[in-house]
């Protein structure tokens, strides 16, 4: 039997020309994002959600029929209303950061900010949501941007008795370029516009982190304890970058949820001083993490906790779980069953019969 080495010399090249096009597509959609996200403003705490993955992958998988038509069908709705398609949004993301304590608060609390970028333009979405606050939506200029300020009204009147409630009494609406809308605290949406500009942009090695995995589902980063020190004023959370020793990465923490063809998976690593650290850390949070399952009443929801595992290795706590897509189908779709219907119970009602009254015994009288 002949051999025709032409045709399948032909068809190695094309399959070979298609890998490499999709891995360059794939490195340049990295790179992108990368980009993108280091425009953002910095951030103590920041969290990554690929809305498209999670549309288009996740939900068909995870929801029962009729719940995902009703999602598709509120998608199509807010398409037609905003011309945001979930599926051609590039990130969402929501950043916090923390602030030192001043005469005004001895406690502040975090700023937080929600930013998303995709294939939809922004500023008809700000005038929209202008005509919709009936004059509640004020534009405000900041330098060479306008911003869009609204007072929320519970939050004020708290604010003037309770400082905490200060940094949430204004919400503001910006566009940082015309396909990237960010909502949160003015005073950090006035940060991300100095970002856009080139001022006091997210650390390299945040962004870096997060996007360590660019197809995670969710993924999160930061260094949450460093920020709390910062919240209550300790100088070990001054000058992080100044300072070359192991409490400048003393907690900071990594994590990330992911899908393939069986499982979804849990990936997390938390940083440590030194191994003894670390197997401390394990110890406490091995206990807030059974003392948690336990408070939860649902089994399958205590089943998929089992398979949580939580490790110290060096000066490091690592978390990694695989849970079976089949059992957090399972889980979700008991969770959109509806209840059971009470069963009815009948009672036979028993007629209570009064007795008859005996006869006389008296003899009767002759006439």
């Amino acid at each position: 039997m002949k051999v025709q080495l032409r045709p399948l010399f032909m068809a190695f090249v094309v399959a070979l020309l298609c890998v490499m096009t999709a891995q360059a597509q794939t490195a340049t959609d990295a790179q992108a994002l990368t980009t993108s996200l280091s425009m953002l403003p910095e951030a103590e705490v920041i969290v990554y959600v690929n809305a498209s993955r999670i549309v288009t992958d996740v939900a068909p998988r995870v929801l029962p029929p009729k719940e995902l038509q009703e999602m598709r069908n509120m998608l199509e709705q807010v398409k037609a209303f905003t011309r945001i398609d979930l599926k051609d949004i590039e990130f969402m993301v929501i950043a916090t950061r923390f602030s030192k304590p001043t005469g005004a608060s001895m406690f502040p609390l975090p700023e937080a900010m929600f930013v998303t970028r995709g294939d939809f333009e922004v500023q008809p979405l700000l005038g929209m949501a202008m005509m919709m606050s009936e004059g509640k939506l004020r534009e405000e200029q900041y330098g060479s941007h306008k911003i869009n300020v609204i007072k929320l009204d519970e939050f004020a009147k708290d604010a003037a008795k309770n400082p905490f409630a200060a940094a949430f009494s204004e919400i503001a609406i910006a566009a940082l370029d015309a396909n990237t809308l960010a909502v949160g605290n003015t005073s950090y949406i006035k940060a991300a516009l100095d970002a856009a500009d080139g001022r006091g942009r997210i650390k390299a090695e945040t962004v870096a982190s997060i996007l360590r995995d660019p197809t995670a589902l969710i993924s999160i980063s930061g260094s949450p304890m460093m920020a709390f020190a910062k919240s209550f004023g300790l100088r070990m959370a001054e000058n992080r970058d100044g300072q070359n020793n192991c409490m400048t990465q003393f907690g900071e923490f990594y994590a990330s949820i992911n899908m393939d063809a069986q499982n979804f998976k849990l990936t997390g690593a938390m940083n440590a001083d030194n191994p003894d650290t670390a197997r401390l850390m394990r110890n406490m949070l091995s206990g807030f993490f059974e003392q948690t399952k336990s408070s939860v009443p649902d089994k399958n929801a205590q089943t998929i906790f089992d398979e949580v595992k939580l490790i110290a290795e060096g000066s490091e706590v690592l978390v990694q779980a695989n849970i079976p897509i089949d059992m957090a189908v399972k889980y979700v779709r008991e969770m959109f069953a509806p209840p059971p219907k009470p069963i009815a119970v009948t009672t036979t009602e028993v007629k209570t019969q009064t007795p008859a009254k005996p006869k006389s015994t008296k003899p009767k009288r002759k006439k």
